[in-house]
C-alpha cells in the first residue's frame, strides 16, 4: 500500500525481502515440505536455496536503493554486485543438482551480505545519514540474532526456547525496526519536497525581483530615449524654421542687391 502510495521502489524490495526470508525461516524449520511445497519434494529440497538467495537479492536491491549507496558510496556499491552474483551462482547450482556447494555458496553470501552491510551502514552513520542509523540499529538485532544461532548449533550456547528462535526474533525485530526506518524515510522526503518548495519560491522571488529591475531599467531607458527623441525633433524643426527664415530674408536682400548697380 505505502509502495502504492509514495511510488518509492525501497518499499518493494522491503516486502520481498521481508517475504522470501520469512519463507527461508519456515523452510529451515520444515514448513516448507508440509505447507508450501506438500506435492513436490524437489521443490521442498531446493526452496531453501531458492529462497534464500531471492531474499539475498531483493536485500542487496533494498540496501541500495534506501541507502543509495550508488551517490554516497560508489566504491563500496560496488561490493554488493559481487555477493548478488554469488546468490544468482547458488541458486544455479542448486538447479543442477549441485547441493553441497549451493550450500557453501548460501553461506559465504549471508556472511559477506551482513558484515558487509554492517560496515556500510556504520560508514554512513558516521557521516551523519538518520536513515543508516535506523538501518544499522535493525541490522544489529538480525545479526545478533544470527550469531546467537550460529553458536547454539556449534554447541556454545546450550538449546533451549530461547536460541532456538533467536535469528527468528532477530528478523522479526529488524523488520519492525525497517519499517520505522522507512517511515522516517517518508519524513525525511516530505521536509526535502518542502525544503525544495522553499527553495524554488525564493529562487522564484529572486527572478521577480532581478526582472522588475530590469523593467525598470528598461522603462527608464525608454524615457531617456523618448526624451532624446523630443528634443532632437525640436532642434529639426528649429533648424528648419531658421533655414526657411533665412531664405525669407536672402531673396529680398538678393533682389535689392542685384539691383543696386543699374540703379
Amino acid at each position: 500500500f505505502i509502495f502504492f502510495t509514495v511510488k518509492d521502489s525501497s518499499y518493494l524490495y522491503y516486502i520481498i525481502y521481508i517475504l522470501f526470508i520469512t519463507l527461508t525461516q519456515a523452510a529451515l524449520n520444515g514448513y516448507s515440505f508440509k505447507f508450501i511445497f506438500p506435492n513436490s519434494p524437489y521443490l521442498s529440497n531446493i526452496s531453501l536455496i531458492l529462497f534464500n538467495s531471492i531474499a539475498g537479492l531483493a536485500t542487496i536491491r533494498f540496501i541500495q536503493t534506501f541507502l543509495k549507496t550508488k551517490d554516497y558510496l560508489p566504491k563500496l556499491n560496488k561490493g554488493y554486485y559481487f555477493i548478488g552474483f554469488l546468490y544468482l551462482l547458488g541458486i544455479v547450482s542448486i538447479l543442477f543438482g549441485i547441493k553441497q556447494f549451493s550450500y557453501k555458496i548460501m553461506d559465504l553470501g549471508g556472511f559477506l551480505i551482513s558484515f558487509f552491510s554492517l560496515f556500510v551502514a556504520i560508514k554512513m552513520s558516521l557521516k551523519g545519514n538518520r536513515s543508516a542509523r535506523f538501518f544499522l540499529l535493525a541490522w544489529s538485532f538480525f545479526l545478533i540474532g544470527v550469531i546467537l544461532f550460529v553458536l547454539k548449533n556449534s554447541g556454545i550456547l546450550p538449546s533451549n526456547s530461547f536460541t532456538n528462535y533467536t535469528m527468528t526474533i532477530g528478523i522479526a525485530l529488524e523488520g519492525i525496526l525497517l519499517s520505522f526506518a522507512l517511515a522516517n524515510k517518508i519524513n525525511i522526503i516530505q521536509a526535502e519536497k518542502e525544503e525544495l518548495v522553499m527553495n524554488q519560491n525564493i529562487v522564484l522571488e529572486q527572478k521577480v525581483e532581478e526582472r522588475t529591475t530590469e523593467l525598470n531599467k528598461t522603462l527608464q531607458n525608454l524615457k531617456e530615449t523618448q526624451s532624446q527623441l523630443v528634443d532632437a525633433e525640436k532642434m529639426s524643426s528649429l533648424g528648419q524654421l531658421t533655414a526657411g527664415i533665412a531664405h525669407e530674408i536672402n531673396n529680398p536682400i538678393n533682389f535689392v542687391s542685384s539691383n543696386i548697380p543699374p540703379l
